[in-house]
């Protein structure tokens, strides 16, 4: 079991905290341009209006004041950075990701802007949108061309979706519920990754309504990055 973490400093939402830390354990919440964020490990809320001018500057958020470890609660520090490639439509970044190191725990941890996924190239927007299309029927064929992106790229993503997605759903059905209410039961003709879309709009309504729009101001994509730690295509039968 992981230990108990303690409040940081600064505004927080201190109900959302307690639900998902009876589901996932201790998180952290970090605030970027007045939206708060929840998430396990540190990534980090960046409003939509900020994501042109932050690829095109080159710079990741920065560590604010009083985040915490979200292994030990120890307080953060700087540690260094790095840079990562971003692909965004047809366009390509680099991006500077600051990183923190606990000085209680010795553990580093990269802030990672909402925006993206651990580990993947492309933002979560269009992991997103092929998932949209395909659980309306499309093939990653149609799906690649509608994006501009390579075939192998949205196939892979669709595999891993497939492959994980009653665990990603169970997951997004258990976060509406704790956050709200049981959603409405999705007609029987739903698709497994139809039932998985319906999830992540049910949890991210239900986020919405418990916190107000100011704390998923990133969008439903960006809340679903939060939600699932980075790890929506993780290469992992859980979360």
């Amino acid at each position: 079991m992981l230990p108990a973490w303690r409040v940081a400093r600064g505004r927080w939402v201190s109900e959302t905290a307690r639900v998902l830390e009876r589901r996932r354990g201790p998180p952290v919440f970090g605030e970027i341009g007045g939206a708060l964020w929840v998430m396990r490990v540190l990534i980090v809320a960046v409003p939509r209006r900020w994501v042109g001018p932050m690829l095109r500057a080159g710079i990741g958020p920065s560590l604010s004041a009083g985040m915490r470890c979200p292994v030990c609660a120890g307080e953060l520090g700087s540690w260094g950075s790095y840079r990562r490639r971003v692909r965004v439509g047809r366009g390509r970044f680099r991006l500077l990701v600051r990183r923190a190191c606990c000085p209680a725990c010795g553990r580093t941890h990269a802030l990672l802007p909402g925006f993206l996924l651990a580990r993947r190239l492309d933002a979560v927007d269009a992991v997103g949108c092929a998932l949209g299309m395909a659980a309306d029927g499309r093939g990653y064929r149609p799906i690649a061309a509608a994006l501009g992106l390579p075939g192998s790229t949205v196939r892979g993503w669709l595999r891993r979706l497939r492959a994980r997605v009653d665990v990603l759903r169970g997951w997004f059905v258990g976060l509406a519920v704790a956050l709200s209410e049981p959603p409405a039961r999705p007609p029987p003709e739903c698709s497994g990754l139809g039932l998985l879309v319906r999830a992540i709009a049910d949890a991210f309504l239900a986020a919405r309504l418990r916190l107000g729009p100011g704390a998923v101001s990133g969008g439903v994509w960006a809340f679903t990055s939060a939600s699932t730690t980075g790890g929506l295509l993780a290469n992992t039968s859980g979360l």
